[in-house]
C-alpha cells in the first residue's frame, strides 16, 4: 500500500477536509441536499463511515478492531460530520 509518514499525513489531511466539508454542508438543515434525507446523505454516510463504525451498521465487522483502528475511531469520533453520520444511520437505517 506504500504507506509512509508522508502519505499517512496526506490521508489524514484529506479525511479532515472531507469531514469538514460534510459538517459544513449539513449545518443548516441536517441534510446535504434539499432539507431531507436523500441519496446524497446515504452516499456520504456510507463512504465515510469508517471513522465511526456506528453501532447501527447493518453488518458486523469480520475482524476484531486493532489498536490502530481504535486510534482512528478516537481521533475522528468527536468530529461533527462523524456524529452526523451516526445520526443518519440511527434515523434512516
Amino acid at each position: 500500500m506504500s504507506i509512509t509518514t508522508e502519505t499517512a499525513a496526506e490521508a489524514n489531511e484529506q479525511t479532515a477536509k472531507s469531514l469538514d466539508r460534510i459538517a459544513g454542508a449539513v449545518q443548516e438543515t441536517g441534510y446535504l441536499v434539499g432539507g431531507r434525507f436523500s441519496a446524497a446523505d446515504l452516499t456520504a454516510a456510507s463512504l465515510r463511515f469508517l471513522p465511526s463504525f456506528p453501532s447501527q451498521l447493518p453488518f458486523s465487522m469480520p475482524f476484531q478492531a486493532s489498536d490502530a483502528m481504535d486510534h482512528w475511531k478516537s481521533r475522528w469520533g468527536g468530529h461533527p460530520a462523524v456524529r452526523w453520520m451516526e445520526g443518519i444511520y440511527a434515523t434512516h437505517r
